[in-house]
């Protein structure tokens, strides 16, 4: 059997934040567009800036629905463009946890390696206070689960519902 958990929806900065940075993009494709002299330069405007406002675009409106589910055999994450599926005997169940990232001054983000950082949004791997490599999905601070991996990082979700997911952990482990 398996059962999902849905990643907290984006908060209203969020939100935001992306609509700020897709009208930015569009504005700048306007600009480049308008002032490009040849063709050629329209076109490769048009070809970088294209992909990357569908790509922030195809993200801010699938998002809300990324979860992680926990079957049997591995803890997935179901989530747009890093979806991955870990293996439950890499999963440290014992020592995942809800944490609160304003006083555990080792799970705090130090600066983005591959993903997205956005004010209320953190997506992607990014370097801890730790010095360790973590793979983040933050949408709501309040609500973040840390599941140590034997993979050489860990995870840092935000969930609906943290407690009821580190509940199901727990109860997977004991079969």
């Amino acid at each position: 059997m398996s059962i999902s958990f849905a990643i907290a929806p984006l908060s209203s900065q969020a939100s935001y934040s992306f609509i700020g940075l897709i009208l930015g993009l569009l504005v700048v494709l306007v600009i480049t567009y308008v002032k490009c002299k040849t063709n050629m330069s329209r076109y490769a405007s048009l070809g970088v800036l294209l992909p990357i406002i569908g790509a922030f675009s195809y993200l801010f409106i699938v998002f809300n629905s990324a979860k992680v589910t926990v079957n049997e055999e591995a803890l997935v994450l179901d989530i747009p463009f890093y979806g991955f599926e870990l293996p439950l005997e890499t999963v440290d169940i014992e020592q995942s946890r809800k944490v609160d990232i304003e006083h555990d001054s080792q799970l705090t983000i130090t600066r983005r390696v591959n993903g997205i950082g956005l004010p209320s949004f953190q997506y992607g791997w990014f370097a801890l206070a730790s010095h360790s490599k973590a793979f983040v999905v933050q949408t709501d601070k309040n609500a973040l689960v840390y599941i140590p991996t034997s993979k050489g990082y860990p995870l840092l979700l935000s969930l609906e519902h943290p407690q009821d997911f580190i509940r199901y952990l727990q109860a997977q482990k004991s079969r």
